[in-house]
């Protein structure tokens, strides 16, 4: 992620500035379908993040999810086969459009960065964007100010005085030289040139814009892919992959005096801020976005040569102060001061980043007080998440979410629920639960609102707490988890059969808000999950098998997200002009391809067989000291796709086996010293490189159905179908009714 992403709130003396972001199991018996007797003319989707078809079916069997038993009996009920892979980004992107991720572009959350190897997130696409004149601001607008100020002063004197042409010219000469001098010095000090901006990268035609243009609406509330968010007939709230301020996925804080306190490899890079013992209070800061609006490394480096101050940071900051006064923490941020007690949550705070006296940097976050004693806290925060007052593109219409945000605030940020504090083991469990019940309770309540209303053909919400969950309390689901824990094995089990009665529970909410003899209710699933006991170092394989060379050892580097910002990997020690593989993001693999990599090595005609090489041998690697095999299949990418850009392709893709996945340092370009080894992590239960059939998701719908094999592709021109709009784009899916 290469752009910082900053909320821009602009004085009133310069409004002409407005800053962008920167930065196949069993399925349910169906009734027989009439046809002619259909009458829906709506359709409601309710997206969750997830869910599991495995899980659903035993829990309904259980009697545990009574709503979604009424769903599949009104309806019908089918495991939803996800796309390859099975990833939350390449399957709803393929929902929207009903086309393959070939088609789409979006195959992983990660990319290649344009030109490199080095791997980028790829769910934004960055650009620039001129601001008024850019390099000419310095001439063009002292011009336009004195012009406009000569000629408002001279039509003044012109009609309330009898002073000759002569004097007016010059009294009005001489009202205008401050306004260009103050233009001047405005456009120099405090106008960039250009700001970041974002553009959507999934390709395809998405169902909004096929339903605009047949004089249908929708509404899209946090279906992910949708950042920056796109004009429609209706409204959109963005959903993954807005950033938080930072410009990434999402960093929390945490501030601490306890000496105890580890951090261990902190692999997720959450900002933790240590302090000396005692009461405090402590000066510190909070981190604010990145200074992609004036900061230049060149020139920074110059003048630190040169012995000269550059006058930009590279970061905004706020600062603030924490101690403790009796059994209270107290933090001053702001010009506020919260008093917050063991174990509370504050209020939502806004924080406000002062660039200059032109523009302030807005975001918000929360506090919760994880240990207090008479001499030690820990005090965590919320990844600070983008203000939605300024016209950003986190909603359209642009005051949309600001307009929903004032009722009450709710996280703007695409991946709302902090997984990395619990994944990393700086936070526990019980935080975790809380963060995703403030954070999902104001999206049902969001969803209340807009169901009342009923002002659109289609209605999208995703819910992504039944992933997260999942990804951090699996360790407890599968006992046969390396880090399953006996003794709270019970209680988190439990936690996660209430996650999945949750969803129940919402889904019984729009049940009961919905008109059913005019609206078709669907819920549905990405992907669901699996154990991630074991995982694959792809590029270490690669090493130890020939075809990928180093210039200089640099085996066992830990990798970490902030990693991506600073393009920092091993990969920049690769001797590429004798490697012939790589793998970055989440299973692909590429090859070092002549004429198409930076430094190609491989040759056009001999790709196919080196394709067939490394499948051969990725499929038969047995780990040697257990005798499993990693690798369940690995596929090619004709097998996968079509239509696709064979440019940005990954060429393989390899599908671990049930309980494996691709590590973290091979999903960011690293080489561990071992090609396997047990998943150490809190961030337990996964689906991203595995096979589809292996982590199938859901399919629920009021109307009962004639296809008992759903797609994902299948999604869109089934949602078509019943609202009764053709489309003469090919799609990979058809429709299920």
């Amino acid at each position: 992620m290469t752009f910082p992403a900053i909320t821009a709130s602009l004085s009133r003396t310069a409004p002409l500035l407005l800053l962008s972001v920167l930065c196949l199991g069993a399925f349910a018996t169906v009734a027989p379908l009439h046809a002619t007797e259909r009458t829906q003319k709506k359709v409601v989707v309710l997206g969750f993040d997830g869910a599991d078809d495995k899980l659903v079916r035993q829990m309904m069997d259980e009697g545990q999810l009574p709503n979604m038993v009424k769903l599949k009996e009104m309806g019908g009920y089918a495991a939803l086969t996800p796309t390859n892979p099975p990833q939350t980004p390449v399957s709803w992107s393929t929902f929207a459009t009903g086309l393959n991720p070939g088609r789409t572009g979006i195959f992983d959350f990660l990319r290649r960065q344009d030109g490199t190897y080095i791997p980028d997130f790829a769910l934004r696409g960055e650009t620039r964007t001129q601001v008024l004149f850019g390099e000419l601001n310095p001439v063009a607008l002292p011009a336009l100010a004195e012009g406009v100020v000569f000629a408002l002063v001279f039509i003044l004197l012109s009609v309330a005085s009898r002073l000759s042409v002569l004097k007016r010219v010059l009294f009005s000469l001489a009202a205008s030289l401050p306004a260009a001098g103050a233009a001047f010095f405005v456009a120099n000090q405090w106008l960039p040139d250009e700001i970041p901006a974002v553009v959507t990268v999934r390709k395809g035609k998405p169902i909004w814009k096929m339903l605009e243009e047949n004089g249908k609406t929708a509404k899209i509330i946090r279906l992910p892919v949708t950042f920056p968010a796109e004009p429609l007939n209706g409204e959109m709230i963005a959903g993954l992959a807005v950033p938080d301020i930072r410009g990434t996925i999402g960093r929390p804080s945490i501030f601490t005096n306890d000496p105890d306190f580890e951090t261990g490899e902190n692999q997720f890079s959450v900002i933790v801020n240590r302090f000396d013992p005692g009461v405090g209070p402590f000066e510190t800061e909070i981190m604010g976005p990145p200074n992609k609006l004036f900061y230049d490394a060149n020139a920074a480096k110059l003048a630190k040569r040169s012995g000269q101050e550059y006058p930009h940071p590279k970061d905004f900051a706020l600062p603030m102060t924490v101690g403790i006064e009796g059994d209270k923490l107290v933090i001053q941020v702001g010009g506020e001061t919260l008093r917050i007690g063991h174990k509370e949550w504050s209020d939502t705070v806004i924080f406000e980043f002062r660039v200059n006296p032109l523009i302030s940097l807005k975001g918000f976050g929360r506090f919760y007080v994880d240990t207090l004693s008479a001499d030690r806290f820990k005090v965590y925060l919320t990844a600070v998440n983008l203000h939605p007052d300024s016209p950003l593109p986190l909603s359209y219409p642009a005051d949309f979410s600001a307009k929903l945000w004032q009722k009450e605030p709710f996280k703007t940020q695409g991946w709302a629920l902090d997984t990395w504090s619990i994944g990393g083991a700086l936070m526990d469990e019980d935080h975790f639960m809380e963060d995703v019940d403030l954070t999902v309770t104001r999206f049902e309540t969001m969803m209340d609102e807009f169901l009342d209303q009923n002002d659109r053909d289609l209605f999208v919400q995703v819910f992504s707490f039944t992933d997260r969950v999942a990804h951090i309390l699996w360790r407890y689901w599968d006992e046969g988890h390396p880090l399953y824990d006996a003794e709270k094995g019970p209680k988190y089990q439990e936690v996660m059969r209430e996650t999945y009665r949750r969803m129940d529970r919402i889904v019984g909410r729009a049940m009961e808000k919905i008109d059913f003899n005019t609206t078709t209710l669907i819920v549905c699933s990405d992907h669901g999950f699996a154990s991630f006991r074991y995982q694959f170092h792809f590029n270490t394989w690669l090493y130890e098998n020939g075809y990928l060379k180093l210039k200089q050892n640099v085996l066992g580097t830990t990798m970490k997200l902030d990693d991506l910002l600073n393009a920092q990997t091993p990969f920049n020690y690769v001797d590429w002009g004798n490697t012939k593989a790589y793998a970055l993001g989440l299973g692909m693999i590429f090859i070092n391809l002549e004429g198409r990599e930076p430094e190609g090595s491989v040759k056009q005609e001999e790709y196919d067989a080196l394709c067939r090489e490394l499948v051969t041998k990725l499929e038969a690697y047995t780990e040697p000291e257990t005798g499993m095999k990693p690798v369940r299949k690995v596929f090619l990418r004709d097998e996968m796709y079509k239509g696709y850009n064979p440019g940005e392709t990954p060429d393989l893709r390899v599908a671990t086996a049930p309980d494996w996945r691709v590590s973290w340092d091979t999903t960011l370009g690293g080489l561990p010293n071992k090609i396997t080894e047990i998943n150490p992590k809190n961030w337990s239960g996964d689906h991203c490189s595995l096979a589809p059939e292996d982590v199938q998701g859901i399919f629920f719908s009021s109307l009962p159905f004639k296809n008992q094999t759903p797609k994902m592709a299948d999604m869109c021109p089934s949602m078509l179908d019943l609202l009764e709009v053709k489309t003469d784009i090919d799609m990979d899916g058809e429709t299920v009714y």
